[in-house]
């Protein structure tokens, strides 16, 4: 009877600070923001995703590296989030901005090289970093 007691406070402590366990999250991003920009390159309403980096005011890295990436809704907050998250955490990436790009018809938008280049340099970038900070923006990949 004696074991049965301290075992039994250890189940109630562990149960009572179950959901404070739960709750814990250990992203390295922010929540996402869905733009729609009235893009005159495509003629159309392009959405965009965007999700920030949770950085320190250090970071200063972070604050200018940028991925762009072709996205849809189901997979910007489950597989690219999560697969940033994990290579984030692990210092396989550097903490990043994170701009997922959807498209209104995939086939015809990616032989279009030229009209996605153009969306990116002239109406994406300038929107997400302001005009001055475009210009200085190296792009990599």
């Amino acid at each position: 009877m004696n074991t049965i007691k301290p075992l039994l406070i250890i189940v109630l402590f562990l149960l009572c600070n179950l959901k404070h366990i739960q709750g814990q999250q250990l992203t390295q991003y922010g929540k996402s923001d869905t733009l729609s920009i009235k893009s005159q390159i495509f003629n159309s309403d392009r959405k965009v995703i965007l999700t920030k980096s949770l950085m320190g005011k250090s970071d200063t890295l972070a604050r200018k590296t940028v991925i762009y990436f072709d996205a849809d809704d189901t997979h910007i907050n489950g597989t690219v989030l999560q697969s940033a998250d994990n290579l984030t955490a692990t210092a396989e990436m550097p903490k990043s901005n994170l701009v997922g790009i959807m498209q209104v018809d995939r086939n015809t938008e990616f032989l279009e090289k030229e009209k996605l280049a153009a969306f990116l340099v002239k109406e994406l970038i300038p929107l997400t970093f302001g005009k001055r900070r475009a210009s200085e923006l190296q792009a990599k990949g």
